[in-house]
């Protein structure tokens, strides 16, 4: 249902020529913490970058939702290539800056921008 949702927002804007945002996160090596230190630990990990997420966008523009186990995808009205970028980098920083569950974290982000 969230791929549904996802597929039919990107397909409305883009056929209406919205300005339209996206990008793509995907939490490194979630499988090795997973298989270091169990499951349970790996959802914990993912409720952390959810939460960094959520915190790193603009509530009543941005939608951001999980995509799969440890996919996340954010659409973004309102926002330049260039600001799309930098957002990126700001996503980045909120959740390698401090280490989640004793753990250092990283994420890798692709995105594209129909400004």
């Amino acid at each position: 249902m969230t791929t549904n949702f996802i597929v039919a927002i990107t397909m409305k804007k883009m056929v209406k020529n919205e300005d339209f945002n996206l990008l793509i996160i995907d939490i490194d090596h979630l499988k090795k913490i997973n298989d270091s230190y169990g499951h349970e630990v790996g959802d914990d990990v993912i409720r952390h970058v959810a939460q960094r997420i959520s915190n790193s966008i603009r509530n009543a523009k941005d939608v951001a939702v999980r995509w799969g186990g440890e996919e996340f995808i954010i659409t973004f009205a309102d926002m330049t290539s260039s600001q799309l970028h930098i957002k990126a980098k700001q996503i980045c920083h909120s959740i390698a800056s401090a280490p989640i569950l004793n753990l250092s974290i990283t994420v890798s982000i692709g995105g594209i921008s129909a400004d």
